[in-house]
């Protein structure tokens, strides 16, 4: 993960240092180890201790590094960072120049002066990977040492000498001097005669860290005043000397350069494996020289089996192409026309049978008019093919959605939309694109407060969804259900926004009559529930109202017959006045479940909300010889006492009427209440049998009910369930229970409430 962190954090870096003339952007772990090279990514872990003395110093002895050194692949200046966090070395990074840039760097201080580079032969074939060495050929001012890329085919490469500049190295080949003086590591400044004209020739070392000679900078220049400078031969050492200050302070120069970046390098992080590209080479008989550990791996073959092989006739596949013969191969005829072929429509066929598309970049590379190269890079693109197949899928499938869906930039300015939005808006996808919004649907009917939650929501990458007003194109307007999700590019960042808006008009009429319709069963359901406490206030008022009658009757009696004493007036008056206000109480009882005002949301307890509830109804129960058994904990509530008087006063009236059916057999109605998992749960059962499971499922509906026209409305249960879920933000179910009381095997119906546990939280 970190690895590619590294690799994406700093690519752009490498990017522009390449156009600085900088080849090598490579870091290396403190074991002198490779971790990561952005020119050549798929390759990493190998061990540089051998090969590479300049990293090894620098992680040894934790300082940066600069000499010119050999390396596998490239040759150049060495510039090694030591990598250093929390007083710990971490490794090093190294920023290497070619030898092209180095000799276009010197030019540029001088051009009046040809240069070149020269190698230790025995340095670089000791190094050099086998498939490069092709690259390199002896030079001709000292067999002893190699020149690279002869005719510059590489973009890396020197510019090819001047004819001049070989004839002065052809002349100097057998110079014993030279040779001593090269094998010996030493400066050497000659005047060679060139068609009649002098030209000085200068050769400064270039020494790797431990001293021994890499290779020379040659610089080739016609002299202005060759007899002067033959009779003085001081003045050739100054002028040696002067061209060696030259060099080295342009190699200072670019050290400084890259010393510069060695501060970002303490940020650096790590990268994931980079897919590497297939890579092979074919010549003017189009037959395989070279191919990489890539293509043989797409492929699916060895290095061996490929060599010499025809690539047209050995994997180009030929079904796809219509068996074209190797003449018109779009690759061959692209590369000798144009010089180059690019294509991502083309297919490989691999050692299993395979098509596998692919996307190539063919060159061609010209030695001579019959001699040449083509180099053909490649990639395997199947996945990428899979997912453009997938893209297009999905971009179908969206504009076949029958919701709106509509993509923005994080702006909000429309860059797509599907058809369905030009039938929900009646505006044309053409005319929207590039705008906001907010300039041609809007209705103005939502508060700056509620874009301004939209926007807040949405901009800390969460989705939101919601219910908002819009206008149509001929000014109409509608609701509409709309969902706006935040797309997030590689970084993190909003890069898009995704609106799926779906019209809910006809709902939102539908649902305004179910509110009516709700309004007018929850008023007919008060109007039951008062009926039924009518009745209850009716028969819980006998026995009082009796009691009055007898004291009263039993006074004038007395007192007619002059028997009344104090103290029979005394108790007929306390039993008159205890049952007054027994009677004053159920009054009470009775204007308190049906004022508005106790509807709200307070703090009550669950024990004394039962006894209320028992108290509205216990006079019938006891009439009908029903058990009331109660198991409850004392739990303290916030929500609204008088709603959850209702559903319990239904659900124990519908126990009651269940029981009445029952004969010879004890009435039981059962309340629990306790504490779960922060949410309160209350149950109440009885033992009248059970509901039956063809109607279980249709008990909650309006107007359901089992009980004659005359007895229920149907409308009890229907209403319980709505106060529970819609008003108190609870749960209501029914289940058929079995179970043992004293011994004796009963089922019954049981009603269980669930409700999130509040409480009223003190300031």
């Amino acid at each position: 993960m970190y690895k590619g962190l590294l690799y994406k954090e700093l690519y752009p870096l490498y990017q522009r240092l390449k156009e600085e003339g900088i080849r090598q952007f490579h870091f290396s772990s403190k074991d002198n180890k490779s971790y990561l090279r952005f020119h050549s990514p798929n390759k990493h872990s190998d061990d540089l201790s051998k090969d590479r003395e300049t990293i090894l110093l620098a992680n040894s002895t934790n300082k940066i590094v600069s000499s010119f050194e050999i390396g596998k692949v490239m040759s150049g200046f060495r510039n090694i960072f030591p990598i250093n966090f929390g007083g710990e070395h971490l490794g090093s990074v190294e920023i290497s120049i070619s030898t092209k840039t180095i000799i276009d760097s010197i030019t540029n201080l001088n051009s009046t002066r040809e240069y070149s580079i020269v190698l230790n032969k025995d340095v670089v074939y000791k190094k050099l990977f086998e498939s490069q060495k092709f690259l390199y050929n002896d030079s001709l001012i000292n067999s002893d040492f190699v020149i690279e890329d002869i005719n510059s085919s590489l973009p890396d490469s020197p510019k090819e000498l001047s004819n001049t500049a070989k004839k002065i190295n052809q002349k100097l080949h057998n110079n014993k001097e030279l040779k001593e003086a090269m094998k010996n590591g030493e400066t050497y400044g000659a005047f060679v005669k060139i068609d009649d004209i002098y030209y000085d020739i200068a050769l400064i070392p270039m020494l790797d860290v431990s001293s021994k000679v890499e290779g020379y900078l040659i610089g080739y220049q016609e002299s202005k005043n060759i007899p002067f400078m033959l009779t003085l031969e001081l003045y050739i050492y100054f002028f040696v000397i002067v061209a060696m200050i030259i060099i080295i302070s342009m190699l200072l120069i670019i050290q400084k350069k890259t010393k510069n970046l060695d501060s970002q390098s303490r940020w650096f992080k790590s990268i994931t494996d980079s897919i590497g590209e297939g890579l092979y080479v074919m010549d003017s008989k189009a037959k395989i020289n070279y191919i990489n550990p890539t293509a043989c791996q797409i492929l699916g073959y060895t290095e061996k089996e490929v060599l010499g092989k025809n690539a047209h006739n050995f994997f180009h596949s030929h079904s796809i192409n219509n068996n074209i013969k190797a003449e018109d191969c779009p690759i061959f005829l692209g590369v000798m026309k144009e010089k180059s072929f690019v294509s991502q429509k083309e297919y490989f066929l691999s050692s299993k049978g395979e098509n596998i598309p692919v996307a190539i970049n063919s060159k061609l590379i010209l030695h001579t008019k019959d001699d040449f190269e083509i180099v053909t890079s490649f990639s395997d693109i199947s996945i990428q093919k899979k997912l453009q197949e997938k893209s297009n899928l999905l971009i179908k499938a969206l504009e076949s959605s029958i919701n709106s869906i509509v993509i923005t930039d994080k702006m909000a300015n429309v860059q797509w939309a599907n058809p369905a939005f030009e039938d929900l808006t009646g505006f044309k996808i053409d005319e929207i694109i590039g705008k906001n919004p907010r300039y041609f649907i809007s209705s103005k009917k939502q508060s700056k407060e509620f874009y301004a939650n939209m926007w807040k929501t949405i901009l800390s990458k969460k989705l939101w969804k919601g219910e908002i007003i819009n206008k149509k194109r001929d000014g109409s307007l509608y609701n509409e259900e709309l969902i706006i999700t935040p797309v997030l590019d590689e970084e993190g960042e909003i890069a898009n926004f995704v609106a799926i808006k779906q019209d809910i008009t006809e709902q939102k009429l539908i649902a305004l009559e179910k509110e009516e319709r709700d309004k007018l069963f929850f008023q007919q359901s008060k109007m039951a529930a008062m009926g039924e406490m009518l009745g209850n206030i009716a028969h819980q008022w006998r026995q009082p109202l009796s009691v009055i009658s007898t004291a009263a009757t039993g006074i004038k009696l007395q007192k007619d017959l002059n028997i009344l004493n104090d103290k029979d007036l005394d108790y007929a008056m306390s039993s008159i006045n205890n049952s007054a206000q027994y009677l004053s109480k159920t009054i009470d009882d009775f204007r308190s479940f049906f004022d508005p005002k106790n509807n709200k949301e307070k703090e009550f307890s669950l024990l004394e909300m039962i006894e209320k509830s028992l108290s509205i109804v216990s006079s019938q129960f006891v009439s009908k010889n029903i058990e009331i058994i109660k198991n409850i904990e004392d739990i303290k509530i916030l929500s609204s006492e008088n709603e959850l008087i209702q559903v319990i006063l239904n659900i124990l009236n519908n126990a009651k009427d269940a029981l009445n059916k029952i004969e010879n057999s004890k009435k039981l109605i059962f309340i629990s209440i306790y504490l779960k998992n922060e949410e309160i749960f209350i149950e109440i059962k009885d033992n009248a049998g059970g509901v039956d499971n063809d109607i279980v499922e249709k008990i909650f509906d309006p107007y359901f009910t089992t009980k004659h026209q005359s007895q229920g409305t149907g409308i009890g249960l229907y209403m319980s369930q709505n106060i529970i879920k819609n008003i108190l933000n609870g749960h209501l179910k029914v289940s058929n229970d079995t179970f043992i009381y004293e011994g004796v095997e009963y089922i019954g119906a049981k009603f269980t409430i669930s409700l999130k546990y509040e409480i009223k939280k003190e300031l």
